[in-house]
């Protein structure tokens, strides 16, 4: 099994090294932490304007099941994108398909722990499926499946 930073054949933008097709394998994992604050979630309002106050107001965070703010859910998954689109497999890579469940809440200023795993490749058409993962303190957050597809530079 390979992990990103161990990958032989790649392909190399602006800098960068990013899986080849055929350097992929079924059991490939990528994963990264992230620290998420109160100013991402700024940042996160301002991108997105979702100003919901379960995520930005701790006094009404306070009255609800999570008791202070939560990070969104949506944020955590914008980490499964970096890993795909940075790391594996990389440069011009795009969803075609997404679903996940969301388990457990992320609190503000908590270590998440997000992996994606290939589950299968069919490197004709460059499609990959993937198995998504976040977890905080070995307790999954979220959990589901994506499907991914490369560019035709990376389908060597």
């Amino acid at each position: 099994m390979n992990t990103c930073r161990c990958m032989l054949n790649f392909y190399r933008f602006a800098g960068r090294k990013f899986s080849t097709v055929s350097s992929i394998n079924v059991g490939d994992k990528v994963e990264m932490q992230r620290i998420f604050t109160e100013a991402d979630m700024v940042s996160f309002t301002a991108l997105t304007g979702d100003d919901n106050p379960i995520h930005t107001d701790s006094a009404y965070a306070a009255k609800s099941i999570f008791k202070k703010p939560i990070v969104p859910g949506v944020a955590v998954v914008g980490l499964l994108s970096g890993l795909i689109g940075g790391r594996l497999p990389g440069y011009g890579t795009i969803f075609v398909s997404l679903s996940l469940k969301f388990k457990s809440p992320l609190y503000f200023n908590e270590e998440v722990t997000a992996s994606a795993i290939v589950k299968s490749i069919d490197k004709p058409r460059a499609v990959i499926d993937l198995s998504c993962v976040a977890t905080k303190s070995k307790r999954e957050l979220l959990s589901g499946e994506c499907g991914i597809v490369l560019p035709k530079e990376l389908c060597s």
